[in-house]
């Protein structure tokens, strides 16, 4: 009370404000206005979509307007729009759903897909619903390939290795390759 009543002795105008009192305004309005940004930013930060987690691949597409290509993953609560004529083809990871869809809203589940206004065709398709596991020694000796043509004029060239030695590698004939081609070839190395 001491400092006010000398402050007021020597301020005729009757202004109580003491001396520092606009730095720590100055400060108050700094940290409320720091506050402030703080909040708009995690406010939007909120906003932002979850990182997609993949649960379907889409297998074909035929639509100018999905906004889909092949081989594009799609992640739970995307929303597809087709054509009355356009096809989708998904296949989902974990549950090993097949779908062939024709026109509507697709609306992309965990484990399938909903469909509002089009037709779907499911088909459980056998995988090991991701929970393959080799041991180490199966890993080291074998290695995969898939192999998938869509509509174009391809000669394929499957290749073996004889014996141990990497350099003895030689192209197998082709001619019965035709019969097996979709599928997956194991190679033992």
């Amino acid at each position: 009370m001491h400092v006010l009543a000398r402050h007021m002795r020597n301020n005729p105008t009757g202004d109580v404000r003491m001396p520092g009192d606009r730095q720590m305004v100055t400060i108050a309005l700094r940290v409320a206005g720091l506050i402030i940004a703080l909040m708009i930013a995690t406010e939007a930060s909120a906003r932002l979509p979850a990182p997609m987690i993949p649960t379907a691949l889409v297998e074909d597409v035929k639509s100018a307007t999905a906004g889909v290509e092949f081989m594009d993953y799609l992640g739970t609560g995307q929303v597809i729009k087709l054509e009355p004529r356009d096809v989708l083809v998904l296949s989902y990871l974990k549950s090993c759903e097949h779908e062939i869809i024709t026109g509507g809203t697709v609306s992309v589940g965990a484990e399938r897909s909903e469909v509002q206004g089009g037709k779907i065709v499911r088909a459980k398709v056998p995988c090991d619903d991701g929970k393959m596991r080799l041991t180490s020694e199966q890993a080291n000796t074998s290695a995969a390939s898939a192999f998938r043509l869509q509509s174009v004029d391809h000669e394929p060239v499957l290749y073996a290795r004889v014996g141990n030695n990497m350099q003895n590698i030689v192209p197998l004939p082709t001619s019965d390759l035709t019969m097996m081609w979709p599928f997956i070839f194991l190679i033992p190395l």
